[in-house]
């Protein structure tokens, strides 16, 4: 391959990763509910409060399904895909 297609395939897939990071406050947040239960549980396992730890891990695949609902909608409302495409590249050369 051309090394100006392996830039724009570079460049497309920057692009598409940029906007997939680039969620709405709804899906950030829990995102970060989901960091701090995964950081709670680690802690309560490490300290041997192993039953606070499974209602923790509990908690946190319920939390895990929310968000992966609530990311899937908005990837889909903001029709981003999360694959570089012709169309990806297309729009980068029409620049």
């Amino acid at each position: 391959m051309p090394d100006k297609a392996i830039d724009l395939i570079d460049e497309a897939a920057s692009k598409i990763r940029i906007e997939a990071q680039s969620a709405p406050p709804q899906v950030k947040s829990l995102e970060d509910k989901l960091k701090q239960l995964t950081n709670e549980e680690e802690a309560a396992s490490q300290r041997g409060d192993y039953e606070q730890a499974a209602k923790l891990k509990a908690e946190k695949l319920r939390l895990e399904n929310e968000y992966k609902e609530a990311k899937a909608d908005w990837l889909k409302q903001s029709k981003i895909d999360e694959v570089v495409d012709e169309e990806d590249i297309a729009q980068l050369v029409a620049k």
